[in-house]
């Protein structure tokens, strides 16, 4: 089974028994490669919900770091 995503494209995750990468990309982030890894695991496929909530995030990852940044700083 696959679903198809706008920002993710398709996503196989028919054959999942344990949770495993179903997506995996390079992106850069302030002259570094950053590896971008989407998990998903059995017996539910992705919620769209949150895939597009996720595409967000990753579509700006310099707030992305800064929001983590500011966690890590509480």
């Amino acid at each position: 089974m696959s679903i198809e995503h706008a920002y993710f494209g398709r996503l196989e995750i028919g054959t999942l028994r344990d949770t495993d990468v179903i997506r995996q990309r390079t992106a850069q982030f302030e002259g570094e490669k950053v590896d971008i890894r989407l998990w998903a695991g059995p017996p539910a496929e992705p919620d769209t919900g949150k895939l597009d909530e996720s595409a967000v995030r990753l579509t700006d990852l310099a707030a992305l770091d800064a929001t983590a940044r500011a966690a890590l700083r509480e």
